[in-house]
């Protein structure tokens, strides 16, 4: 098995009418959305497309020309080959999943570093202009969900140790100098109350905005189990699942991943419920 995380968002779609700017997209929005091949620079994206009135789900697959080794090795007798793939055939090696939740009006998606691309894609796809925000407006709403926290991690840009003596002989002690200035420090926790430490995540989130500090991370979860992360200045929500992988193409099934995906998210949203009652 192997752990698959998605990131929780906010979809909204640009209206070409007067009146209110950005929409909520709906299943109309997604009618020119099909099974398609696009290409880009040196390769391919090819798109599989599922949908009905509750959800849009989407799996991007991408694949280049280039690198390509003139030869391939037997794995067994070491033989070398000429490689059989021409210069103009590509593998699809690389995945990232999209569910659009149409009821609740959110975006699951596996890999944010390609925020900025999952937009053009549905630009292209569907001729309807995109804008993916975080699901949290502010810090107070960020920490106000926030039941536990499992990680805090910031790099102090002051010399936190200027005024602590002994902390300054054992840091003396450790690395054989007192003169560090960008301290990093990363603290695991054990599911920590957040109660506990209120205070102390709004003084860093604070000084992090204020340029005092930088690398800022905070982890922790809700009552429901899913996970929230305040990382690089954004507030993220996640989920994470476990799908096997084929065993012949290292590469997830997607039916597998939208089905496994499916039911984290209803039975994470009952258990939610059966905690309020």
């Amino acid at each position: 098995m192997s752990e698959l995380t998605f990131s929780i968002w906010k979809p909204f779609i640009k209206s070409e009418k007067r009146g209110e700017r950005w929409l909520q997209p709906i299943l109309k929005t997604f009618d020119k959305l099909t099974p398609c091949d696009l290409k880009h620079e040196k390769g391919l994206y090819h798109l599989e497309v599922d949908k009905n009135k509750h959800y849009v789900f989407i799996v991007i697959e991408s694949g280049k020309l280039e690198p390509r080794d003139t030869t391939v090795t037997d794995y067994y007798t070491n033989q070398k080959r000429e490689n059989p793939k021409s210069e103009t055939e590509l593998e699809f090696l690389k995945q990232f999943f999209v569910l659009f939740d149409l009821d609740n009006n959110l975006l699951y998606f596996s890999d944010v570093r390609h925020r900025n691309l999952l937009e053009k894609i549905l630009k292209d796809t569907t001729g309807v202009e995109f804008s993916i925000k975080g699901f949290y407006e502010d810090k107070e709403e960020f920490l106000k969900i926030l039941s536990s926290v499992d990680e805090i991690q910031f790099t102090s840009k002051d010399d936190i140790f200027s005024t602590l003596s002994q902390k300054r002989e054992a840091l003396y002690d450790l690395f054989e100098t007192d003169g560090l200035k960008d301290i990093t420090l990363n603290v695991k926790l054990s599911s920590m109350k957040i109660n506990n430490i209120k205070a102390f995540l709004r003084k860093i989130v604070k000084e992090s905005e204020n340029h005092q500090l930088s690398g800022i991370l905070i982890r922790g979860n809700d009552d429901a189990g899913f996970e929230h992360v305040f990382n690089r200045g954004t507030f993220i929500k996640k989920i994470s699942i476990n799908v096997e992988k084929q065993q012949a193409t290292g590469k997830f099934l997607g039916s597998e991943v939208k089905d496994i995906l499916l039911k984290e998210i209803e039975s994470l949203a009952n258990e939610k419920v059966t905690k309020k009652r």
